[in-house]
């Protein structure tokens, strides 16, 4: 029994060389290897069998007879031959699993060769897909015009990053590839960055001109902010980002349509509201007609320095700007404040006349042109005395800030306007 059970754990050890061998594409060698392997166990089976067979039949008779003895000693040298023979089928067997084992190697050896070289052609053709979008460092330029903020045209330009659709193609900080156009005289706003690194000029948004282009019809909303001033229709018009801080609307434009910029501007007035008694004015305004003169005295309405203004207007002493949309002002120097019931103009000097906040003076004022002290006074419906607002840095600060300080402050400044109205006679 020792030796059928290890010759049965043999089988079970060749059975799994079978079913190994199955998981593999068996070559012609292999298919004959795994037969004659297969014939070997039928005839160990049969031996087996035979040599069983006798012994127990030679245990049965043994010490009954004389003959008895001496068969049971000749089928005790017919299964030592029986094992010798056995014993070769095992080694032969062992013989054909060593082959098929190493036939097995091979082609898993082959296996992993195939696997490798797979593996290698994947990671090259990622390689190159990462080279091709930028995700190795660089950037992939030969399809490209540009780079989104620098400069295009023989540097007239800036790359911007086109919002709709165009045939051009530029590379942005994040490597990516994007539409985009070569604006001209353009300079980036705060709000667009500076172009270039991490910061690359953009496109401006459309909430930022919200469709206004100069040249072009002012936008429902802007005349709904100007229609208290008479505005009915108007134009686009380009102004300086000086004159755009003190109008209404203080809006952007692109200088013309999809051109990707932003500039400051204003609605010029094209037609105003003749039912509130506005005509329109040869500077682009909407200005209420002339009154005709009654024979009557016209009541003074009372100066209240309580109220502040709605609304002012002023022309820097130097010349340099004039901001007229709310009160008509024609002379440099001059400046005016609307108020609910009347409209109060003004001038304004630069002198070296020394002063103090919000006190007048009864001497008469004149401009010098190296004067940095600043002088308001009002010259209707009354004339009041001159009233010192400050002290500037240099004579060039005040002429160009002076007439534009004397309306913002007799508008908004309750005290400064008591003091302006106070000196009134």
């Amino acid at each position: 029994m020792k030796k059928i059970i290890s010759f049965v754990g043999l089988f079970a050890v060749l059975g799994v060389g079978i079913g190994e061998a199955h998981g593999v594409a068996m070559s012609a060698q292999v298919r004959r290897l795994l037969q004659e392997k297969q014939e070997k166990i039928e005839q160990l089976e049969k031996c087996e069998g035979k040599k069983q067979g006798w012994m127990i039949a030679g245990i049965s008779t043994i010490g009954l007879t004389a003959v008895g003895v001496g068969v049971n000693i000749a089928q005790a040298s017919k299964s030592n031959r029986l094992s010798d023979e056995i014993e070769m089928e095992k080694s032969t067997l062992e013989r054909h699993q060593n082959e098929l084992n190493r036939i097995q190697n091979d082609i898993a050896k082959e296996q992993a060769k195939k696997a490798e070289e797979e593996r290698k052609r994947a990671e090259e053709e990622e390689r190159r897909r990462n080279a091709t979008n930028g995700n190795d460092g660089g950037i992939e330029t030969s399809a490209v015009d540009g780079a989104i903020g620098e400069k295009c045209n023989d540097d007239k330009g800036v790359w911007f990053t086109a919002i709709e659709g165009n045939n051009k193609k530029c590379s942005n900080s994040a490597g990516e590839i994007v539409d985009c156009k070569c604006v001209e005289n353009v300079t980036p706003t705060p709000g667009q960055g500076s172009g270039g690194g991490d910061k690359p000029v953009e496109k401006p948004k459309a909430s930022e001109t919200n469709g206004r282009v100069v040249g072009g019809a002012c936008i429902d909303e802007d005349i709904k902010k100007l229609s208290p001033y008479g505005w009915v229709s108007g134009t686009y018009i380009q102004v300086t980002e000086k004159a755009n801080s003190n109008t209404v609307l203080k809006a952007r434009c692109e200088t013309k349509s999809g051109a990707g910029n932003a500039v400051p501007c204003n609605c010029k007035a094209t037609g105003c509201d003749s039912s509130k008694n506005f005509e329109l004015g040869s500077n682009g305004l909407c200005v209420k007609k002339a009154a005709e003169e009654k024979e009557e005295e016209k009541k003074e309405e009372p100066m209240d320095a309580s109220v502040n203004g709605t609304g002012y207007g002023y022309y820097d002493i130097d010349g340099s700007y004039k901001e007229g949309s709310d009160c008509s002002v024609s002379t440099a120097g001059e400046w005016c404040v609307v108020f609910p019931k009347y409209t109060v103009q003004g001038k304004a000097v630069c002198n070296n006349t020394k002063g103090t906040y919000n006190v007048a003076i009864s001497s008469e004022q004149e401009n010098s042109a190296d004067g940095k002290e600043c002088w308001c006074k009002m010259t209707s419906p009354k004339k009041s005395s001159w009233v010192f607002w400050s002290t500037y840095d240099d004579s060039a600060g005040c002429a160009d800030n002076c007439a534009g300080s004397c309306a913002l402050y007799v508008s908004g400044d309750s005290a400064f306007r008591g003091a302006v109205f106070g000196s009134a006679k």
